[in-house]
């Protein structure tokens, strides 16, 4: 009984841990998508514009680097910053 709780348990860890990497890669193009359309709308400043946009720049970049975790935490940062303005 032990034995198949381990397995089991090792099974989900598994399937979790290739599971993750290609949800984020899902997200990235989306959380992109929209800190561009984001930028067209804005009413910060030129400046908060600029940080943002080489932010979702950095973003995507780290994406095609296949660092989807850091470009998905880009990608959030640069909108908050933009929400902020």
């Amino acid at each position: 009984m032990r034995k198949l709780a381990v397995m089991i348990a090792l099974a989900v860890a598994v399937t979790w841990s290739l599971g993750a990497p290609a949800a984020w890669a899902k997200t990235c193009p989306k959380l992109y998508k929209q800190c561009q359309e984001a930028l067209k709308t804005s009413n910060a400043d030129a400046a908060t514009k600029d940080k943002v946009k080489k932010a979702c720049e950095e973003g995507n970049a780290l994406h095609n680097d296949g660092k989807h975790a850091e470009s998905v935490d880009k990608l959030k940062a640069a909108l908050a910053e933009l929400e902020k303005k």
